[in-house]
């Protein structure tokens, strides 16, 4: 599953249960652990250079404050390094009762720089929470865990519970990388024993909130020319009788994925905030570590995380582990025509279903429909089809799909 694993070290509590956690998945597969630690000397060196001229009158002689300089930087250098070693003492000696392969590393520089440059794309950095400058009362990311959750280039285990992992909930949104995540949870549950839940969240509100704004923006003229009203009714329908349809479809690829990694999983689909309904499930079903892809459907040039990600990951008062997209022989989003055609972003169609071949003159007739309504209606409409053991979209059907659904 994962080459090695890289634990974040800095004797905090929440630094503890992320090397808890690290051993809890290590041991099964005997995974090489590696503990980093980074120690800030040159931050020291430098402030106290800052601080010199602060000192006593009796220091101030560049003979006494040169000696005070050599004998504060040997202090801090070798100071540091021997209470960095300290910290390794437990990773250590679990990896060594559990015959797990360990080595550490421990660096003088700032601590996001050094645990971002130990990740690897084979491998899982997993990190608390927060760490020794977490101030009681006050919870969220600690500033080199939010740092790290941007910047590192493998997947992310971000530890707030104790305990062994027996549950995990996943969520999918129907992207490429959610299914390549529900791959890595499956085998987590796998080999830890646990059980699986998929859950996909799916907010018909912010398509009617779109519509509204467009309706207050639009002059009577130039609704008319656009037929608003008529296209906002179709676009309502289309969503209170599809979107749900198209999210159902999701979790049902999603599940096929779990079985192929030998897991039976349980789904939820439930309407709203996807980040609000991942945050209620994880406690409500009491499950032990979220996990949830990196980006999503709205991945974009400069997306540096998914929305839904960074505020789950915020959120959730349980353990979080954050997928890279691993998978490099999945489709596209938006390359192929068909994909489009089928009403997804990726190619998520059940093997078990017919083929629905969409005519030329059906096809044009869709790009009347406002790309971000297409995906829904062409759900509406696959779903008369295969009703109707209709297997060619014609424009026919089309208008018959209309007339029937009232749309």
């Amino acid at each position: 599953m994962y080459t090695r694993i890289v634990v974040a070290i800095d004797n905090s509590t929440y630094s503890r249960i992320a090397e808890t956690v690290a051993l809890e998945i290590a041991r099964v597969g005997k995974i090489p652990v590696t503990g980093v630690h980074a120690y800030t000397g040159n931050f020291h060196r430098t402030r106290f250079s800052a601080l010199e001229s602060h000192l006593p009158e009796k220091y101030q002689t560049e003979d006494v404050i040169s000696h005070q300089r050599d004998v504060h930087s040997v202090l801090i250098t070798r100071g540091l390094e021997l209470i960095s070693l300290e910290y390794m003492k437990y990773l250590a000696e679990g990896c060594q009762s559990a015959n797990i392969p360990f080595t550490n590393t421990i660096i003088d520089g700032k601590n996001a720089d050094v645990v971002i440059g130990a990740s690897a794309p084979d491998g899982l950095t997993v990190m608390g929470a927060e760490g020794l400058g977490r101030i009681e009362g006050i919870s969220g990311l600690g500033s080199t865990t939010r740092r790290t959750l941007r910047h590192a280039k493998c997947d992310l285990l971000i530890a707030k519970k104790a305990g062994p992992i027996r549950s995990i909930l996943a969520g999918v949104d129907g992207s490429n990388e959610a299914f390549s995540m529900i791959g890595t949870a499956s085998d987590l549950a796998r080999i830890l024993g646990a059980t699986l839940t998929i859950a996909a969240g799916y907010d018909t509100g912010l398509h009617r909130t779109v519509f509204g704004s467009l309706s207050a923006t639009l002059s009577k003229e130039a609704g008319n020319v656009f037929k608003f009203s008529e296209q906002e009714e179709l676009h309502n329908n289309i969503i209170d009788r599809s979107l749900a349809d198209l999210y159902t479809r999701h979790l049902e690829h999603a599940q096929e994925i779990a079985n192929d990694h030998g897991i039976k999983a349980e789904t939820r689909l439930i309407q709203g905030k996807p980040f609000l309904i991942l945050s209620s499930l994880a406690e409500e079903l009491g499950v032990n570590l979220v996990v949830i892809g990196h980006s999503g459907m709205h991945r974009s040039k400069y997306s540096d995380i998914g929305s839904n990600t960074e505020r789950v990951v915020e959120m959730v008062k349980t353990n979080v582990l954050v997928v890279r997209n691993h998978a490099q022989d999945l489709v596209t989003p938006g390359e192929v025509m068909n994909n489009s055609i089928r009403g997804t972003e990726s190619d998520t169609e059940p093997v078990h279903q017919p083929a629905i071949i969409w005519s030329e003159e059906a096809k044009k007739r869709l790009e009347n429909v406002p790309g971000f309504a297409r995906p829904m209606a062409i759900m509406a409409i696959e779903r008369y089809a295969r009703e109707h053991k209709i297997t060619i979209v014609t424009s026919e059907i089309m208008n018959s799909a209309r007339e029937k659904l009232g749309i």
